[in-house]
């Protein structure tokens, strides 16, 4: 889950970027009632859910 605090590696294979996406994503879908999710296998594969409320799968109504 993406409730565990987000870090920069500081590896070889990531040298740019500051590692605060994640961490900033998941503080603009909790405002907007967006629940993200992630589970990652490390050196294989990374999914991220995100779950809309039902207000919002319906559309925007302006």
């Amino acid at each position: 889950m993406c409730s565990t605090v987000f870090y920069k590696t500081r590896g070889e294979t990531n040298k740019s970027g500051s590692g605060l996406g994640l961490a900033i994503s998941k503080q603009i879908s909790e405002r907007h009632g967006i629940e993200l999710s992630m589970t990652s296998i490390p050196g294989e594969a990374t999914s991220i859910v995100l779950q809309l409320p039902p207000a919002l799968k319906k559309g925007c109504k302006d």
